[in-house]
């Protein structure tokens, strides 16, 4: 089996929608227009998570609160000139509390909030799209301090997460496929989904 040839850190950028249940933000690669995650290389001096959520800020201006426990890792096909580089990505769940209106690469891609389905039929890349699979229910992956206040409050969500940003209907969206033949995907090497202690491309 190929060992990936470099690693990288992303953000699963993730919201309450109006519905009681989960969104997620997806945004396109700069050059296959691809829908992913933002996600880029791992920086000095800052943790992977921190690193996660300055590229959740710079690819899609979206700032909230960054889990500190990765929710896995998947590999993909990293498209060079005249080749594909296998790549491991690090993955962490950002609460997304504060959408931006400008951010450094606005004119570059495409952000877009959507349901789980929907991500899961836009995502290309397979370990990425069995990661969103697991993400489970909005009750059952809230901080551990938030479920505890919506208990006692009797609501699924918070005021927190629920009103952080505005609500809108998730729009359709399609991907092209652009990804490397099936024999070269790798699957997900996911690790249990627990409650939280808390890409370019």
């Amino acid at each position: 089996m190929k060992s990936p040839t470099a690693r990288q850190i992303a953000a699963l950028p993730i919201r309450l929608g109006t519905d009681g249940e989960i969104e997620i933000a997806l945004v396109t690669s700069r050059e296959t227009r691809r829908w992913i995650v933002p996600k880029g290389w791992p920086m000095k001096g800052l943790k992977p998570y921190e690193a996660a959520a300055i590229e959740a800020k710079e690819e899609a201006g979206l700032v909230g609160e960054i889990e500190k426990k990765k929710l896995g890792s998947y590999q993909y096909f990293k498209r060079r000139d005249q080749r594909f580089d296998l790549c491991e990505v690090d993955l962490y769940k950002l609460w997304v509390k504060t959408e931006l209106e400008d951010y450094r690469e606005k004119d570059q891609r495409t952000v877009r909030w959507v349901n789980r389905r929907e991500a899961l039929a836009a995502i290309e890349e397979v370990g990425l799209r069995d990661l969103v699979e697991r993400l489970g229910t909005a009750g059952s992956i809230l901080p551990v301090r938030k479920r505890k206040k919506a208990a006692a409050e009797g609501e699924t969500g918070t005021a927190e997460h629920a009103e952080a940003t505005p609500r809108k209907k998730p729009k359709p969206i399609k991907a092209k496929r652009t990804s490397p033949p099936k024999s070269k995907r790798k699957r997900a090497r996911s690790e249990p989904v627990e409650t939280p202690a808390h890409a370019a491309n």
